[in-house]
């Protein structure tokens, strides 16, 4: 039979054997624990909703002022100022000339006063910008450039008017494009008045 000393030996390694095992375990439950509650902050921080930032008031757009439609060369180029002819079809003739470094004749073919402060008629303009056939094809009879030349592309690039073809022209019923030499008494549509047929001033074809 072992002896009572053997047996208390036996009996005390193995107690001691089984705190070293109680003590791990307890050291992997503390460290399982610790872990789990960082997952739950991070949990916590993730969810929680970001602070919101203020809408941003978005003031609304304005309407567009509306605007007045005219019909014929002369309502739009009539003399607004009188010491500079603005804007007269001569006022522009010059100013026009001056950007291309040239010089516009004061006087027409005709004898028709087309200095910057006059306000001459487009039938005037077309004595020499009207286009030109044979040798002068592409261009003005008189002139370097033709009329049509000169105003489609100055008037159609423009945005600050608005108009439109029809500002300034008209179709007769043969289909043929009219030039409008005279202010035409319109409604809010652009419509002739009907008391006021045909158009006066009416140059067909146009050029």
């Amino acid at each position: 039979m072992r002896s009572l000393r053997a047996m208390g030996r036996e009996t005390a390694r193995i107690f001691k054997g089984g705190m070293w095992l109680g003590a791990l375990a307890l050291l992997v439950l503390a460290c399982l624990a610790l872990v789990a509650c960082n997952g739950d902050e991070e949990d916590a921080n993730t969810s929680s909703p970001a602070a919101e930032t203020p809408a941003k008031e978005v003031e609304p757009t304005p309407e567009p002022e509306a605007v007045e439609i005219k019909r014929g060369c002369p309502a739009c180029h009539a003399l607004s100022e009188p010491d500079t002819g603005k804007y007269t079809l001569g006022y522009e003739a010059h100013e026009r000339s001056e950007a291309r470094g040239a010089t516009h004749p004061d006087v027409s073919p005709d004898g028709v006063a087309i200095g910057p402060t006059d306000n001459p008629n487009v039938s005037v303009c077309l004595t020499c910008h009207a286009a030109a056939t044979g040798d002068r094809e592409g261009k003005g009879r008189v002139a370097p450039l033709s009329l049509r030349d000169i105003l489609h592309p100055a008037h159609l690039y423009s945005t600050h008017f608005e108009g439109n073809c029809f500002s300034c022209h008209n179709v007769s019923g043969g289909g043929v494009w009219q030039l409008l030499s005279e202010p035409v008494e319109i409604n809010e549509k652009g419509v002739p008045d009907p008391d006021q047929l045909p158009i006066p001033g009416l140059l067909n074809p146009s050029e």
